[in-house]
């Protein structure tokens, strides 16, 4: 296969494989899952419908006979208030003779408990006396401890949940009646709860018809299920209808009692299933929610588990492209200590391996470069600078004529000035190329760049340029060469002033750690654009208009020379910062 017929790296097959390998681990998980879920899905459905079920029940019968409570108790409370009614003759009398107003002390009583109605009824059943307007009370006649009257005035029946005491007068019998209306304001409370509906129902004739609802009467009262009044009938304590009315309630039926066992009412408890969560809950309805929720888990499981296992193939296929393409990157480090988890802490490893190798064969590059720039430049320098001498020794003479024109000595002194330029650039040069060995001498740090400030004051000064100097571990000590270190920083310096025409800030820090220190270098000018950052410490680099593109490679020599290094970085307000990392010594100070 010829180079132009090589796949490139990459390339599409490469992706549509990864998407093959983790569609086939999510075909295998759900083919493994989909079996157990489904059967352990309809075993939790049974489960939580009856349980549900069970919970409605259970909720229901306790509201019902919590309502029933409180019937039975004001009952008995309208029971003891009768009792102690006619122990008076003073209240019989008055009633019996058809005063309606009772005495001041019984009226408060009778206002306290916030009884509706009073009435006194002879043996026959026929009213004697009412404080609300009404044709009869049912019933009239039978045993005392029924718990609903009906009070009849006219087309219009009304509950009462009442107590009967009976007492003699004149050789005959009489019943003192108290009630309390069976409406909306019986329970303050129970309207509040608008998908519950309590619902009361007394026997008319032969049947059971409703005669309250705590949600508001309804146009045409209902009766009593047939099914529900039969089981009733029959002496059971409750009867439940998870289908109540089409579907629309789920319905507990409480019997209402004499103390003699008599059926002379019902109870019913019903929870509105549109408003619920009662509705939902079939089990039909619940199996097919649950097996889309747990269908859906399961893919979510899947997509995950499969995600888990080929995301780190993925990301070490992009390193290892990256690698080709000389990048070196490292894929985040997987905490896992399965087979996946080795292999990505093994190509990180080789790919910090194969960087530092490349940044050693860059080194040695450069070295090379150098070197054979230095020996080649070193005979350009010295074939250029005797011509150089010779024109800058004619020109002065030639210079020295007291004949010369006032243009021509003009023209005169710029060849010479420009040769002396050429020859302060071939100096650079020549101590660029041919660096002296470092003479090394232990120094403290802070006390070096301390110097170099003292030397550039006055220009820092006149430029308008505020420092700040923030020198820890002032006594820290490196092994190095003063005047070398010295020149690294002043380019740096001068550098960072050439930056900062209009004035700004020059920071300067020194930390230091066990084993190095580190001195930055920070201005607040426009920094260094990103095209440029990797040319910054070539030799003859520059973006001034005439720098001559050495001092930063001369601070990289020095560095290098030193065993340290010397990096760029965008400064905290965008600026240029050099950092200059040395090897600490641990000697004592000279």
């Amino acid at each position: 296969m010829s180079a132009a017929e090589a796949p490139s790296a990459g390339a599409a097959p490469a992706p549509r494989r990864r998407a093959a390998l983790q569609t086939r681990l999510i075909g295998a998980f759900l083919a493994v899952a989909v079996l157990p879920m489904l059967a352990s899905t309809w075993f939790a459905v049974r489960v939580v419908s009856g349980t549900f079920d069970a919970n409605v029940r259970h909720w229901l019968g306790e509201t019902g006979s919590l309502f029933l409570n409180v019937i039975r108790e004001a009952q008995t409370g309208a029971v003891a208030t009768a009792a102690y009614l006619v122990d008076d003759d003073e209240v019989v009398d008055g009633l019996l003779q058809g005063r309606a107003a009772l005495p001041p002390k019984f009226q408060q009583l009778v206002g306290l408990f916030g009884y509706d109605v009073l009435a006194v009824l002879d043996e026959r059943g026929q009213l004697v006396f009412s404080s609300e307007p009404a044709d009869a009370i049912l019933p009239a006649t039978g045993p005392t401890d029924h718990l609903l009257y009906p009070l009849v005035h006219g087309p219009h029946q009304e509950m009462l949940v009442a107590g009967q005491r009976p007492f003699q007068r004149d050789g005959k019998t009489y019943r003192l009646l108290l009630g309390v209306r069976l409406d909306e304001n019986f329970i303050t409370h129970s309207r509040l709860f608008t998908s519950l509906d309590l619902r009361v129902y007394y026997r008319d004739g032969e049947h059971f018809r409703e005669f309250y609802s705590s949600l508001g009467a309804l146009p045409q009262p209902s009766p009593l299920p047939t099914g529900v009044e039969a089981a009733l009938q029959r002496g059971e304590s409750q009867f439940y209808d998870a289908a109540a009315e089409g579907g629309q309630y789920r319905t507990l039926y409480l019997p209402i009692r004499t103390d003699s066992a008599a059926l002379v009412g019902a109870l019913s408890v019903g929870l509105r299933n549109r408003e619920t969560l009662a509705g939902p809950m079939t089990q039909t309805r619940l199996f097919l929610g649950v097996m889309l929720i747990g269908s859906l888990l399961a893919v979510g499981a899947a997509v995950l588990l499969a995600r888990r296992i080929t995301t780190p193939l993925r990301e070490l296929a992009r390193a290892a492209e990256g690698i080709a393409r000389g990048d070196y990157p490292t894929v985040p480090d997987s905490s896992s200590r399965d087979e996946i988890g080795h292999l990505t802490r093994t190509f990180n490893q080789m790919s910090e391996r194969l960087a530092h190798m490349q940044e050693l064969e860059q080194q040695l590059r450069r070295r090379d470069r150098l070197s054979a720039l230095g020996t080649v430049g070193l005979g350009i320098a010295h074939e250029v600078r005797n011509p150089l001498g010779i024109i800058r020794t004619s020109t002065e003479l030639v210079q020295a004529n007291p004949a010369l024109g006032d243009n021509d000595a003009r023209l005169l002194r710029y060849v010479i000035e420009e040769t002396a330029r050429i020859d302060h650039l071939i100096s650079e040069f020549l101590a660029f190329a041919r660096p002296a060995p470092p003479e090394l001498h232990p120094l403290r740090m802070a006390e070096v760049v301390e110097r170099v400030l003292a030397v550039c004051d006055a220009q820092l000064a006149k430029a308008n340029i505020r420092v700040q100097r923030r020198l820890e571990s002032a006594e820290a000590l490196v092994d190095g060469d003063e005047r070398q270190i010295h020149a690294a920083l002043l380019n740096l310096i001068l550098n960072a002033v050439d930056a900062m025409p209009d004035g700004g800030e020059l920071i300067l820090r020194q930390q230091a750690d066990a084993e190095n220190i580190v001195v930055e270098v920070e201005d607040s000018g426009p920094g260094v654009a990103e095209a440029d950052v990797e040319h910054l410490f070539n030799p003859f680099f520059t973006t001034k208009a005439r720098g001559t593109g050495l001092g930063l490679a001369k601070a990289y020599s020095v560095m290098e020379g030193h065993g340290g290094s010397i990096g760029y970085a965008s400064g905290s307000g965008g600026g240029a910062l050099f950092r200059l990392t040395f090897p600490r010594w641990h000697g004592a100070a000279a």
